[in-house]
């Protein structure tokens, strides 16, 4: 979950491995930027975050069409910058 001044938005990720294998960790509290899309799953608006931005450290989830780095149909992207 992340709070944005007033609302909290519940923002998708991906596999905890695949967080953990590029050693990004988040904890309460933490200042980050989320670049993704806005979706409705099961009646909620949630972020799926195509990149995730903290302490000038980007963690990029997802290539610029939305596919998942961990998939394996992402091509030509960089996991991490």
């Amino acid at each position: 979950m992340v709070r944005a001044e007033t609302a909290a938005t519940e923002v998708v990720l991906g596999p905890v491995w695949f967080v953990a294998s590029k050693k990004f960790d988040f904890g309460k509290g933490d200042n980050i930027t989320v670049t993704g899309s806005r979706l409705t799953m099961n009646d909620q608006q949630v972020v799926v975050a195509r990149e995730v931005t903290k302490e000038g450290k980007v963690l990029t989830l997802r290539d610029p069409k939305g596919f998942p780095l961990w998939s394996g149909r992402a091509r030509g992207s960089k996991s991490q910058r």
